[in-house]
C-alpha cells in the first residue's frame, strides 16, 4: 500500500467523504505510524490511478515516459498506463480481508480528509469517496506503491531494453528481465524486449558462455559486452581469472594476452567481495622502473613485464573479487609460488624481481 507521496507543503481542504470501510480502514492503515495522513494517502492513491488529475510531479514522470517510448515502446507503455495486471476486485477482495472486525462492505460516515487546494480544484461533482476506494484498490494490485516507485520500474525497464545492467532491478523489472508471468501479466510486454541476439541481453551468464560463446561475433564490441553481463549476473565474487577463462574455453579466444585484454575492460565492482586490482598494475611499475635503469639496447628491454620480472603469466589473473578478504590474501600469496627465473636472468632482473615481492608484501599487509 501507499507508503510515499511526492507532495509540497501547500494549504489544504478538509473534504468529508463516504466510503467502504475496507477502503478506510486501508486509509487507516497506509499513515498509521508513518509521516503520510489519510488525506495524504488518499491524495498519492487518486494521482496514481486517474489521468485527469496532476501536480508538479506529472511532469517528471511525463519525460520519463517519453524516454520509455523512445527506447521500449509505445505499446509497453500503454499497457503499463492501464495498470491491467489483475482484476480491480482481487485488490478489493485483499483488502476487504485485511478488515479484523465488523462488515467490511458497510459505508463509513464523515470521513474526514484534508487534500492539498491544487488537487480539491481540480476535483469535479461527487463521489470522492467511492473513486478514493477505486484508487486504493487498483494500487494494491499495482507493482509499484507510489509514483516515485513506478518512475523507477520504468527507468530500470528502459535501462534493461538498451541492453544494460540493472542494478537491484525492482521485482516487476526481474519478472520482466526473466519473462516470468507468474505474478503480473506482463506477456503483452515482452516482445518490447527481444533482443535480436542472445549475446545482446543483460541476461548472459557464464555457463551461456562456456556453451555457445564461440556464436559471438570475433570482436572485442560483442564479446566485452556480454563478458560484463556474466560478471553482472554471477553468483558471488567473480575474479580476473574468471573472465580470462570464459574468454578461453568459451569464445576460443586465440590467445591468453587477447583475453586479459578483455578482462582490462570489465567492472568488477558489481560482483561483491573484496576486489584486488592493483598486482597488474604494480607489476607493469615495476617493469618500468627496471628498464630505467637498463642501458639503451638491452636486449631483454623490450619483455614483457611479468618476464622481465621473472613471474610466470598467470599473474595477470590475480586481479579480481573475492568473496572474503581471506580468499583474497589467499590470491595474492599464490604470486610468490610464480616466480619464473629461466635458465639465465640478468642481476637487474633478479633485483626487480625482489622489488616485487616487497612492493606485494606491502599490499597484502595493507589489505
Amino acid at each position: 500500500m501507499i507508503d510515499s507521496t511526492i507532495y509540497l507543503n501547500e494549504e489544504s481542504e478538509r473534504k468529508q467523504v463516504s466510503m467502504p470501510v475496507w477502503a478506510y480502514e486501508a486509509l487507516k492503515r497506509a499513515a498509521n505510524g508513518t509521516a503520510m495522513t489519510k488525506g495524504l494517502v488518499a491524495y498519492e492513491a487518486l494521482l496514481l490511478e486517474n489521468d485527469k488529475y496532476e501536480d508538479a510531479f506529472t511532469a517528471i514522470e511525463s519525460e520519463v515516459d517519453d524516454q520509455f517510448v523512445d527506447v521500449v515502446g509505445t505499446d509497453s507503455l500503454a499497457f503499463l498506463q492501464k495498470k491491467k495486471f489483475a482484476a480491480r476486485s482481487e485488490g478489493i477482495d485483499e483488502l476487504v480481508r485485511r478488515v479484523a472486525d465488523g462488515d467490511p462492505h458497510e459505508t463509513a460516515e464523515r470521513v474526514n480528509l484534508h487534500l492539498p487546494v491544487s488537487l480539491t480544484a481540480q476535483m469535479e461533482g461527487r463521489g470522492l469517496g467511492s473513486e478514493i476506494a477505486h484508487a486504493l484498490a487498483g494500487v494494491q494490485i499495482a507493482p509499484w506503491s507510489s509514483r516515485i516507485e513506478r518512475c523507477d520500474i520504468k527507468r530500470q525497464l528502459i535501462t534493461h531494453a538498451r541492453g544494460d545492467h540493472v542494478a537491484d532491478p525492482h521485482p516487476f523489472v526481474e519478472a520482466v528481465m526473466a519473462e516470468d508471468p507468474s505474478h503480473w501479466d506482463i506477456d503483452p510486454m515482452l516482445p518490447d524486449f527481444e533482443f535480436d541476439n542472445w549475446w545482446e541481453s543483460p541476461n548472459v551468464t557464464f555457463d551461456l558462455i562456456h556453451q555457445r560463446g564461440t556464436e559471438i561475433p570475433n570482436t572485442h564490441t560483442w564479446r566485452v559486452p556480454a563478458l560484463q553481463a556474466a560478471v553482472n549476473n554471477a553468483e558471488g565474487a567473480v575474479t580476473r581469472s574468471d573472465v580470462v577463462d570464459a574468454a578461453m574455453d568459451g569464445m576460443h579466444v586465440s590467445t591468453p594476452e587477447t583475453a586479459r585484454k578483455y578482462a582490462d575492460r570489465i567492472d568488477f565492482s558489481e560482483s561483491g567481495g573484496v576486489e584486488v586490482d592493483f598486482v597488474a598494475d604494480g607489476l607493469t611499475q615495476l617493469a618500468e622502473m627496471a628498464r630505467d635503469k637498463m642501458p639503451d639496447g638491452h636486449p631483454k628491454e623490450n619483455l614483457p613485464a611479468h618476464e622481465l620480472l621473472l613471474i610466470d603469466e598467470e599473474v595477470y589473473d590475480v586481479d579480481g573479487a573475492y568473496p572474503s578478504e581471506e580468499d583474497a590474501r589467499d590470491a595474492l600469496e599464490s604470486v610468490r609460488y610464480m616466480t619464473d627465473a629461466g635458465s639465465a636472468s640478468a642481476p637487474f632482473q633478479t633485483k626487480a624481481n625482489a622489488a616485487f615481492f616487497q612492493w606485494l608484501d606491502r599490499e597484502i599487509e595493507a589489505l
